[in-house]
Parts: C-alpha cells; structure tokens; sequence
C-alpha cells in the first residue's frame, strides 16, 4: 500500500478557510477539486469550514483492492487545524465496500494505517454513507452533534 502525501498543502500564512466572516470556502473546494481530478473520483467537502479551523492539507493514498470485498482506489484524508485552540479534526473518505457498511468501512481503513494517526479514546468518530462514498469525521473537542451536523452539509466536489 502506497501513500501520496498529496500535492496540496495550504499551510501558507492567511491561506486557508476560515467561516467567521462566513465566507464561500472557494480555496478549500478548488484544493479538493485538484485532488478529485487527480484520483477521478467526486470527493466531499465541508459546505463552510467550521468556525476558527482552517483546511491545512489533503492527503492521498493509493488502496489495493481485494480485502473485505473492497476495490482498488484511493483514500483521502483532509486536515483542518485551529491555530488558536490547537485542536485538529480529519474527513477522511474513500469509495464504498459492497460488504461493509460505512462504520465498519472506515474503521478498517483506519485500523490499515494508511494514514499516520488514527482514532483515540478521546476523538469523536462519526462516519455516513453519501452516493457511493464512505466518510468519517475524526477529531478531539468537537460534539458528536457537531460533527453530524458538519458532514450532512457536505457539498459534493466533482473532478
């Protein structure tokens, strides 16, 4: 298993997006359009970037198919940081399994490390379906509530 640390990072200063003006996060949704083009396939974004987090980097990794009826493809993992609570949350997503449900799903995925990290005791985990996509948001400090509410505003984010 391969990862891409991907090609878009946004940690310049005053980069980022940042809802407290509630601003269009257009910087955010064309980072996300760049990787979508790269690994054909629509991904998801934040409909507004929770307030005070900035979207830091999108990272990438390539999945061989076969294990637990999954396909071959890429997994995506987007990192939004706040600089002024240092807290940080995770959207990771990938195509759907045919025989896991989205929990399940993201939990194995996680459980691969594909990515550095994974869920703590202490993280919120909370994971949907949308279309054929699997989603899960990870991070410490956010409601469970919150984070159910941040991923039903999804916008879909094609290549």
């Amino acid at each position: 298993m391969t990862t891409f640390v991907a090609a878009i990072i946004l940690a310049n200063s005053g980069s980022g997006v940042n809802n407290v003006k509630e601003i269009n996060p257009q910087a955010q949704h064309d980072a996300v359009r760049d990787v979508a083009k790269m690994t054909g396939m629509s991904l998801y974004a934040p409909d507004k970037t929770a307030r005070g987090f900035t979207m830091r980097s999108i990272e990438m990794a390539k999945l061989p198919g076969g294990e637990l009826g999954t396909k071959e493809g890429y997994a995506i993992r987007m990192r939004f940081i706040n600089k002024n609570t240092s807290t940080a949350f995770d959207i990771y997503q990938t195509k759907g399994s045919a025989s896991m449900d989205a929990t399940k799903h993201m939990n194995w995925l996680l459980g691969k490390g594909v990515f550095e990290g994974g869920v703590s005791k202490h993280d919120t985990f909370v994971s949907i379906k949308r279309d054929s996509m699997d989603l899960a948001f990870v991070g410490g400090l956010v409601s469970e509530p919150s984070a159910k509410e941040l991923m039903k505003r999804f916008v879909k984010i094609s290549p």
